[in-house]
């Protein structure tokens, strides 16, 4: 039995969705960190996330198994789910129980997943399993790229053979380095007999003999054993490095780090100085995973309310696994194959060796179906804190051949050199090399002494050359600049409707922006050095500027054309970096489209598609030759309402400046960018690449609408059409009738998918001089301006209307709130800038109610349900109150409180206003229905009374009316003593009450005691009698 299937477009609604029957092998009632009550929330979000956005329904069966691993469960469940059947697989995830059900899911063609299982090497055996998890034998390639980048061909290993995780990943350390023709020697250490410094001695000494490069696999504190031994060998000068193994930092980076407060800490934190611990690399506060936290937390607050929500590496893995095999199916079936059983396989490794944006960053599937995670490597700082020094990302190795990894800062090595140790000593391991041999010592130090001095004087040569060479580069280069010369200008950005948001292309002062053109909210104005300047931010570390990116500096500054933006300034970090273009009043040509008040005719459409055309061609007849990453967020209109071209040049610079995280915003930016040059957008571009880009931005001027807009599909969908084939014809729909029929056809030539069949740029600006001819009104240079003016003024006029009906239509919302959180007396006198003064009132009467058995109640039901329920109750009881002249004074939890002559005076009236509210209350209550319990019936308890009192408006945030005096007191006392369905009243506002009209009372057997020194006679009030 397959999934069923529905063909259908990508993004498009399927109708129905493929219900695919899921069966769920996990762990359930465990500590583990992959127990199924820790992965249900991210599991649940999964499904929703997969129906919303890639129209797969997941069907859960769950197929759990109590008491912790156990191979024999989960091959049980395995073939349980089997003959279900089910369709796919989620885990397990215990690393033995997930390689016996492996074995099953093969032998029934069973697609699966996983988020965990890292103990094993490769699933490549597997054809049916993708694991989203990371794992002992690729978690070494950051490692071995260190090794071989430094040189270090030999590597001793030191690891406890009591851990079994410890052994795996010794096994899989000592296999990488085979494959990579490295050499090692294996020490094996037993934790439960190594436990002073001198045994650890023992072990790091006969690793000495062999190598100087020495990785420790063991517990934190048995490691640090091992390095306050290291020290007191000498080990820990920076003659050898040592390396450790923390994946969660929760070890060696946490609660068993180098401080324990005792007398090793010095030694300890000295030693450290030469260990360097590999980790997975924290995400945890990147956006996507933000996102994800965020989500996963209201799924659990929906459906597990009383779960505590826990985010660990493997619910985000799993909540990864789920969303990549939805997006398979999806790309499946918009392709037009089945996704059944007889297509299992295709379905399984559909995305392998590829990449897509989860929770945990960009996942790179390899060809064997399993992760290449992205790792950290932390060195510890003169102040005894860890600190990322390098991080290895697992997509760019397939997307740039030559990677290692990135440096972030620069490694801390411990010796005054700040130098990386040899591989192998000069005088070898033990020092006895016949290199260090004494004899003919005086020759041989004649010799060195004079080979000194002719390196030294070499070395002083070379140095004064490459200083006077440096400031001859850098003569005219005054664009170089710190964040200490940039200071944040009053901005204003033309950008205010719905309509510009989604298009804008906006960025911001403190996220940044992608260089190249990704959307953000606004436009930044910045000064630097006093002169107004776009500022143009990407959140990086430091770039450092060599020699091949001041030529390319020197190529945009010697580009000299009224149609390409001036280049001000470049700010190369630390943490972030900028490009600072000649200020534009009008932002970009994104902005100017997007303001829907700004009308366009051709005349004016003509000119700016002239101006970036004509900075096109520039561009082109200089030696940057090509843009490459044309858009129209890059395209910038002055004040004159020319348009410039900015982000061109650069190519080293702008591809130091690409973001780690490639999620849904740096899709949004490669809309723009020509099909072949999709796989590799960060090579240097091409021209028949800038006239696609040409054409999708005559696209936007033509609909004025963001690239592709009409399809309302999401960027990453079409990225992924533009790179297939089958999808040559993919472009933006584009309304013939609303441009020259020469636009239109120029755009299909400029969008062609085989790059020859582009025209050049110079037929393009040819054709669109021509096309303005015969599509603009005949006039001078003059004239058109001027009609242009009148046009924007009438714009502006219009703008400005609207922005003043606005602000009358906010202000008055705004009063609207107040009135309803403070009396309006209260409102009027703040809105006349006075203080509202304590107030005193002769005669009030105020009035009480709860709900009984309230807390029973609220026990037993879901504090959502309780919130509905009083919400539905206070509606009804706000609505009753607008009838009478009383004023609600608050509610807290089930207690609701009631004032009449305050803060309106009313004369004596406000007794009988009180009553009659109360009498209408409880026959409200007699037909109010709860929502989650509609045979159940609510009952009130209810009392007034009526004296002095004094009113007064405390606090400045969030600032309450309050009342205050006895009264308060003795009325909140008659509601608490009254009976359920009764209004109990003192004696003060039963003989106010008779003085006003004919209500029923009865006098209450016995006063109420109020305190020690008050008890007051009640009344029970029942009806307001007729005439």
């Amino acid at each position: 039995m397959g999934i069923r299937t529905v063909i259908a477009t990508v993004g498009q609604d399927y109708n129905p969705p493929p219900v695919v029957r899921t069966g769920v092998i996990l762990t359930v009632g465990t500590t583990l960190p992959y127990d199924y009550n820790v992965l249900a929330p991210a599991l649940e979000a999964a499904y929703e996330t997969s129906l919303t956005r890639y129209n797969v329904k997941f069907q859960p069966i769950l197929a759990l198994y109590q008491g912790g691993c156990s191979v024999s469960a989960a091959a049980g469940q395995t073939h349980i789910a089997a003959y279900a059947p089910v369709d796919f697989i989620i885990g397990p995830a215990c690393t033995d129980d997930m390689m016996m059900s492996l074995e099953t899911q093969t032998f029934f063609d069973i697609a699966s997943v996983s988020g965990a299982g890292e103990l094993v090497d490769s699933t490549e055996k597997f054809p049916y399993t993708t694991r989203c998890a990371y794992n002992t034998y690729t978690q070494w390639i950051f490692a071995i790229r260190m090794f071989r980048h430094y040189g270090w061909s030999n590597i001793a290993i030191i690891y406890d053979s009591d851990d079994t995780t410890k052994v795996i990943n010794a096994n899989s350390l000592m296999k990488n380095i085979r494959t990579n023709n490295l050499r090692y020697v294996e020490l094996k250490i037993s934790s439960s007999n190594v436990r002073e410094t001198d045994q650890a001695q023992a072990f790091l000494e006969e690793a000495g003999k062999q190598s100087r490069i020495i990785v420790i696999l063991m517990n934190g504190l048995l490691l640090r054993t091992f390095m306050v031994g290291a020290s007191r060998l000498g080990y820990t000068n920076g003659d050898f490095v040592f390396f450790g193994l923390d994946p969660f930092r929760d070890d060696i980076l946490g609660r068993n780090g180098w401080k324990q407060n005792d007398k090793y800490d010095s030694e300890t934190q000295q030693a450290y100085g030469s260990l360097f611990v590999l980790s997975l690399r924290d995400t945890s506060k990147q956006p996507q995973y933000r996102e994800f936290a965020q989500n996963v937390r209201e799924t659990a607050s929906r459906l597990f309310p009383l779960t505590n929500v826990v985010l660990n590496y493997y619910v985000a893995s799993f909540y990864d696994s789920i969303l990549l095999y939805a997006l398979s199916i999806n790309e499946t079936l918009e392709e037009g194959h089945s996704i059944g059983k007889d297509n299992v396989l295709e379905l399984s490794t559909k995305f392998w060796n590829r990449t897509f944006p989860g929770a945990t960053g960009q996942v790179y599937i390899n060809p064997g179906g399993d992760r290449n995670d992205d790792h950290a490597m932390s060195d510890l700082n003169s102040n005894g804190d860890w600190q990322v020094a390098a991080e290895f990302f697992g997509y760019k190795d397939i997307q740039f051949p030559n990677y290692e990894y990135d440096s972030l800062i620069p490694f801390r090595w411990n010796n005054p050199t700040n130098t990386p140790p040899l591989n192998e000593p000069m005088c070898g391991y033990e020092g006895n090399n016949p290199i260090c041999d004494h004899s003919g010592e005086r020759l041989g130090i004649a010799l060195g002494i004079v080979g000194a001095i002719l390196i030294i004087s070499l070395v002083i040569g070379i140095v004064i050359y490459q200083v006077f060479h440096r400031r001859a580069e850098l003569a005219g280069l005054d664009v170089l600049g710190s964040w200490r010369e940039i200071t944040k200008a009053q901005s204003a950005v033309i950008k205010v409707t719905k309509k510009s948001t989604e298009m804008g292309s906006h960025t911001s002062f403190d996220q940044g922006k992608l260089m190249g053109g990704s959307p953000r909210q606004e436009t930044i104005t910045a000064l630097f050095r006093g002169v107004k300047v776009m500022l143009r931010v990407q959140e990086r570390e430091q770039i450092h500027i060599n020699r091949t990116i001041l030529s390319e500096i020197k190529a945009v500054r010697q580009l000299q054309n009224e149609n390409v933006a001036k280049l001000e300034g470049i700010c190369t970090g630390p943490h972030r970096v900028a490009v600072m273009y000649a200020f534009a009043t009008k932002g970009s040509l994104a902005d100017l489209l997007a303001t829907e008040t700004i009308k366009l005719d051709w005349l004016f459409r003509f000119s700016l598609i002239k101006d970036f055309t004509n900075g096109l061609v520039a561009i082109a007849n200089s030696p940057i030759a090509t843009h490459g990453r044309l858009s129209s967020t890059c395209i910038f209109v002055d004040a004159h309402f020319v348009a410039k071209i900015g982000d061109y040049g650069l190519p080293s610079f702008f591809f130091r400046s690409m973001p780690n995280i490639q999620d849904s915003a740096f899709c949004e930016s490669l809309l723009w960018t020509a099909p072949e040059r999709l796989p590799r957008p960060f090579d240097p571009g091409t021209e028949e690449g800038d006239v696609f880009s040409l054409s999708i931005i005559l696209s936007e001027i033509v609909m004025r609408e963001r690239p592709y807009g009409s399809l309302n599909t999401d960027p990453e969908v079409i990225i992924a059409k533009l790179q297939k084939k089958q999808h040559r014809s993919f472009r933006p729909k584009v309304d013939a009738n609303l441009c020259p029929p020469e636009i239109s056809v120029l755009m299909k030539q400029c969008w062609a998918f085989n790059p020859q069949e582009r025209p050049r740029l110079a037929q393009i600006k040819s054709i669109i001089k021509e096309s303005e001819k015969s599509n603009t009104e005949k006039g001078t240079i003059l004239d058109n301006l001027i009609r242009r003016m009148e046009n924007y003024t009438l714009d502006l006029e219009h703008v400005v209307e609207e922005k003043a009906q606005q602000f009358l239509l906010e202000k008055e919302k705004s009063e609207q709130l107040l009135y309803q959180i403070l009396p309006r007396t209260v409102v009027d006198t703040l809105k006349r800038g006075e203080q509202v003064k304590p107030e005193n009132f002769d005669s009030v009467t105020v009035y009480y109610s709860d709900i009984v058995a309230f807390t029973t109640l609220s026990s037993s039901s879901s504090p959502t349900e309780v919130v509905d329920l009083l919400n539905d109750l206070y509606t009804i009881f706000d609505n009753c109150i607008m009838k009478f002249d009383a004023y609600k004074v608050e509610t807290v939890g089930d207690c609701y409180v009631v004032a009449s002559g305050v803060p309106i005076r009313n004369g004596n009236r406000h007794a009988a206003e009180i009553c009659r509210l109360s009498l209408l209350l409880l026959e409200q209550i007699n037909v109010f229905k709860i929502r989650h319990r509609p045979d159940e019936k609510l009952r009130l308890r209810l009392g007034a009374h009526t004296g002095p009192c004094v009113s007064g408006v405390v606090g400045l945030v969030m600032p309450r009316f309050c009342l205050f005096g006895e009264t308060i007191t003795i009325a909140g006392k008659m509601e608490s003593s009254s009976m359920p369905m009764r209004i109990q009243i003192s004696d003060v506002c039963e003989h106010l009450l008779q003085t006003l009209g004919k209500f029923d009372t009865e006098l209450r057997d016995g006063p109420v005691v109020v305190n020690d020194k008050l008890q007051v006679v009640t009344y029970w009030l029942h009806r307001e009698l007729a005439g």
